[in-house]
């Protein structure tokens, strides 16, 4: 009979604590039914080292303003390594969907889009802007983290990189460093 009341009077200690501890940390958003979990971000470092390679096949791009007769090519593989992803795997692209002349000719801003595939399929998508001067071939801008599939669904963040671009041929290669913020679930 002891046993019986010291357990009852154990779980009614952990009711009674645990009712006083959870409305003290509901939210606004738990009170209006909003998943919290979905919410919660783990922030990590990223360090990212990419070679790009034009593709030759796909339609060349017009730089703006086009009297100036700047083109791209307007796809590339990209392979390399990235932080959560190891090796960059075959299939990963890089689309380059806009190019701008810079004041005096001498460089080229270009926007575009990232797809890149890890080892176990998941990909990372990102978002690029990039200055390249077209008189060293020097090359910096920032990749967003823009989600992807796996553990990259919902992620964000950002890459500052820098590089170099081979003129004649177009083979880019670049390093990063930035801060990746994944889903709770996603990473863990």
């Amino acid at each position: 009979m002891k046993k019986i009341v010291i357990a009852m009077s154990a779980l009614l200690l952990f009711s009674a604590c645990r009712k006083e501890v959870l409305p003290a940390m509901q939210t606004n958003d738990e009170v209006n039914g909003t998943d919290i979990q979905q919410k919660v971000k783990i922030e990590k470092p990223v360090v990212i080292s990419s070679l790009s390679v034009p593709d030759r096949f796909s339609p060349a791009l017009q730089c703006l303003p086009a009297e100036y007769g700047i083109r791209l090519f307007s796809e590339a593989s990209v392979a390399g390594t990235c932080s959560y992803m190891g090796e960059i795997q075959k299939g990963s692209r890089l689309y380059i969907k806009q190019c701008n002349m810079g004041a005096g000719v001498s460089s080229v801003t270009t926007t575009g889009r990232w797809e890149l595939i890890s080892g176990t399929g998941d990909r990372m998508l990102l978002l690029s802007e990039e200055r390249i001067s077209l008189v060293t071939g020097t090359l910096a801008g920032s990749l967003t983290i823009n989600g992807g599939t796996g553990i990259f669904n919902g992620a964000t963040g950002s890459i500052s990189i820098r590089g170099s671009v081979e003129l004649k041929t177009g083979i880019a290669r670049r390093t990063g460093k930035g801060t990746i913020v994944f889903r709770e679930n996603a990473y863990w």
